[in-house]
């Protein structure tokens, strides 16, 4: 009877204890997004995008409002310090385990190592190091504030512009292990606000991707635009949904084709002391309009617009290459990485130089096309 007591004792005990550490949800303010701007040498503003808990809208004066977030900014001599600062302003603990971008603005990485503040995040206990990083040439701050068409906050929205793989997308992790490599290039996305000119909400500014920025050793070097962006792409074997348009040779007008399938291969090679890369591209296309009056049933103008694709698509890698490789040697391609895999005893002495090595490197290109459905239309 004693021994039935205690256990009834302990189920009891068991069952009415609850979690020690547990914080309600109306103790909390969730963080969505980070911003990151530059005011001075010695100080840096940090602006949290926090969501606003359904219930917890405020009208203020019985209105309704669509806004289910808000931004709130501080500053301090290191991020930790803004932080601390920051934290301050909220009757309620940030949360950070739902932030899922953070976001520099541009000067602040041109002026500061962008691998300085995302050491803090990597110490932090409630950040992830599959956050998401972004650039941004508008001041980060402004670019959260901004409130989205489609999507519930910036934050999201940012998500999603990453996910829909249009553009470089990289973690914390990424950057972080991209900088500590031998000699190896970074790159992260650059966003911006753009005006919509023709859209219903005219003279509202929108969040886009504009481009990608270049690193060589934690430091910016430049900033590409869109189009040589899909090219780095294509080299990282990154490369998923894609629109190429031609005019053909045979007759005025315009084929588009829309890419299904995509895979890039890096064949390392040296030869008498000189290092060789080929491209090996390959692309599975469909034709989703034809402006032209080609019949592309025809075996022979089928073939000659698979040409003429792939000749578009390799005039896109030489050009990113000529930009990348040969002015600002920064090796985002991730060329070393294959030549160490494929000559590590090489790549021991190559690495001490790698960026002039870099630029040195003859590359081939073997792109092949393949129109595999041309739609319902009969031609």
């Amino acid at each position: 009877m004693r021994n039935s007591l205690l256990l009834v004792s302990l189920l009891v005990l068991v069952m009415t204890t609850g979690c020690w550490d547990r914080q309600e949800i109306n103790d909390i303010a969730l963080v969505l997004a980070t911003g990151v701007d530059y005011v001075a040498q010695k100080e840096v503003e940090i602006s949290v995008e926090v969501k606003i808990l359904e219930g917890e809208l405020s009208s203020g004066g019985g209105g309704s409002t669509d806004q289910t977030t808000f931004v709130q900014s501080a500053r301090g001599n290191t991020l930790a310090e803004a932080i601390s600062v920051l934290q301050q302003k909220f009757s309620r603990e940030l949360f950070w385990g739902h932030n899922r971008v953070i976001v520099f603005d541009e000067e602040f990485v041109r002026r500061r190592l962008i691998s300085d503040e995302l050491d803090y995040f990597t110490r932090f206990p409630e950040s992830r190091i599959r956050d998401r990083v972004v650039i941004s040439h508008t001041k980060a701050k402004k670019l959260l504030s901004e409130i989205p068409h489609l999507e519930k906050s910036s934050a999201e929205l940012i998500r999603e512009l990453l996910e829909v793989r249009l553009g470089i997308m990289v973690t914390i992790r990424d950057v972080l292990q991209s900088i500590k490599e031998d000699r190896m290039g970074t790159v992260i996305p650059v966003v911006d606000l753009a005006n919509d000119m023709y859209g219903a909400s005219q003279g509202k500014q929108q969040i886009e991707l504009v481009g990608s920025a270049i690193f060589k050793e934690g430091h910016l070097i430049d900033v590409i635009d869109v189009g040589l962006t899909r090219g780095l792409l294509w080299f990282r074997n990154e490369i998923d949904k894609a629109t190429v348009t031609i005019e053909p040779e045979e007759e005025e007008g315009f084929i588009s084709t829309y890419m299904i399938h995509a895979e890039t291969k890096l064949i390392p090679e040296i030869q008498d002391g000189q290092l060789k890369m080929t491209v090996q591209a390959i692309s599975e296309d469909d034709v989703i309009q034809n402006t032209t009056g080609l019949n592309l049933s025809e075996i022979d103008t089928l073939k000659s617009v698979e040409r003429q694709l792939e000749e578009r698509i390799q005039g896109r890698l030489e050009e990113t290459a000529e930009r990348v490789q040969k002015q600002l040697k920064s090796d985002v391609f991730g060329f070393g990485i294959v030549f160490n895999q494929q000559y590590p005893d090489e790549w021991k002495e190559l690495r001490d130089n790698w960026d002039g090595t870099f630029a040195t490197i003859d590359i081939e290109y073997d792109v092949k096309v393949h129109v595999r459905r041309l739609g319902l239309s009969a031609r």
